[in-house]
């Protein structure tokens, strides 16, 4: 097995390479940086006012008295949030605080409307805070409310301007909402109530109608109807009597009724000749008997009525009773109602009195200190290291693809042992003006670097901090300790 020659590094080659090639590196490296940090510089200083909201519960419990406003919390904040930001609501806010105004915004007069509420959308942050933690559904829902703007005495008055209209119209949603349902039951009420007292006018009218066969008589027309039917049966009993006994005295008078004829009052008063003591016997009789028949007469039309009501009884019954069942579903929706409207008036109150879920300010908007965007050091951070690996593979290519004699041993390895001697390279004037160019360049990037420091010198601080932070982080503990 045969030995692997060592690997040898020609470290005089690679730096004499790098000599080479430095100020194509510090070319790229400087326009690049430079760029990064010109933008860095010259894109525009936001400031963020940020408030804290949180949507509290029910401050009475539902047990005991509950508000009839039950719209989810999420439900409620986006429904808020759509008013907040129609078109209406954010002209007249940008013309109250006079925004574009205070910002310095050239050309503001000449915004129309739909350019001022596209930009104040885009401006505008209202969305559920976590703080980087995960939220569970039994944690208190919190509301974070920000304004983006170049000046942060405007960013502060604008952030507190929209928490005041939050609150005012999250009190003005569940109030109206309490009081339409209210107005509901009301309205719900009254109509039952009128729906109420019609069906009872038209039961009472129904039976006034039937009051000869409402079924509540049933028992006593049949009572009745049974007394008139023994009535009936012992008159015609007495009426067979009478007859007999009308029989037996014609046959005694030898079956010549005749002066039995007339009226028993005639013969009574009228003094005849030959009259008999049967003959008013009969009379009396005939009278009595005649008296039967009037009230047996009387007797049956009274049963024909009886019988045919208790007939028409089984239809009333079952129409009066159709009615009085739908004058109970209507009483059961009526006394329904009349519940649901004192849990809303109850509802109504909750809310009127702020008692019920409401959205109050943890942390009010104050002036911001510092810039909340661009992130000037990460800009310029990132436009550095950009510009450093643009660069260094920019070298590494060229070196890669040129095909050409880089130090003598090439020259051997191609001419063999014949080369006599090898000549330094000589600038030509084309390469001295590249040379001129760069260091140009440089110098450019060194100014922008340093106008960079100077403009911005607390990003720079905050730069510098993240940097030895990162070095902290990614050097071994006992290096670390040291910076």
């Amino acid at each position: 097995m045969t030995d692997v020659a060592p690997v040898q590094v020609d470290l005089p080659f690679f730096l004499s390479r790098a000599r080479r090639w430095m100020l194509l590196f510090l070319l790229v490296f400087g326009v690049i940086s430079g760029l990064g940090l010109l933008i860095a510089a010259a894109l525009p200083t936001v400031y963020r006012a940020e408030a804290l909201l949180v949507v509290e519960s029910e401050q009475i419990p539902d047990e005991l008295a509950a508000s009839t406003v039950q719209t989810n919390a999420s439900e409620q904040l986006q429904i808020i949030e759509q008013r907040v930001l129609s078109r209406d609501v954010l002209i007249s806010l940008a013309d109250r605080l006079r925004i574009y105004a205070s910002e310095g915004r050239p050309g503001a007069d000449a915004l129309s409307a739909g350019d001022i509420v596209s930009d104040l959308r885009s401006r505008i942050l209202i969305g559920p805070s976590t703080d980087g933690r995960n939220a569970t559904p039994t944690d208190a829902l919190l509301v974070r409310i920000g304004f983006d703007s170049p000046n942060p005495d405007v960013a502060a008055a604008v952030t507190n301007e929209l928490v005041t209209l939050i609150l005012q119209e999250d009190v003005a949603t569940r109030v109206q909402l309490a009081r339409q349902t209210q107005l509901f039951f009301e309205q719900e009420v009254d109509r039952l109530e009128k729906d109420l007292a019609a069906r009872s006018i038209e039961i009472q009218s129904y039976k006034e109608q039937n009051i000869t066969a409402l079924p509540d008589s049933l028992m006593f027309r049949r009572q009745d109807l049974a007394v008139i039917e023994e009535r009936m049966v012992q008159l015609d009993r007495s009426r067979r009597v009478l007859l007999d006994q009308i029989d037996r005295i014609d046959r005694l008078t030898g079956g010549q009724p005749a002066a039995e004829d007339a009226p028993a009052d005639a013969e009574a008063t009228s003094p005849r000749t030959g009259l008999t003591t049967r003959d008013v016997r009969r009379g009396d009789l005939v009278t009595e008997l005649g008296y039967l028949d009037e009230e047996r007469e009387q007797l049956v039309a009274r049963a024909e009525e009886l019988r045919a009501t208790i007939a028409e009884t089984p239809r009333v019954g079952i129409r009066l009773e159709a009615m009085e069942r739908d004058y109970q579903n209507v009483r059961s929706q009526y006394d329904l109602a009349i519940g649901n409207l004192a849990k809303a008036e109850i509802g109504e109150l909750i809310e009127s009195m702020a008692k019920g879920r409401r959205i109050s300010v943890i942390e009010q908007a104050v002036r911001p200190d510092r810039p909340y965007s661009p992130n000037r050091p990460r800009i310029a951070l990132i436009a550095i290291v950009g510009a450093l690996a643009a660069a260094t593979g920019l070298i590494m290519a060229l070196e890669m693809l040129r095909n050409v004699v880089r130090r003598p041993e090439d020259i051997v390895a191609v001419a063999g042992d014949r080369m006599v001697m090898t000549l330094p390279h000589v600038r030509t004037q084309r390469e001295v003006v590249a040379l001129w160019v760069a260091w140009g360049a440089i110098g450019i990037a060194v100014f922008a670097l340093v106008a960079f420091a100077l403009m911005f010198p607390d990003e720079v601080a905050r730069l510098k901090a993240a940097v030895v932070d990162r070095a902290r982080e990614m050097l071994p503990a006992r290096l670390g300790g040291g910076f």
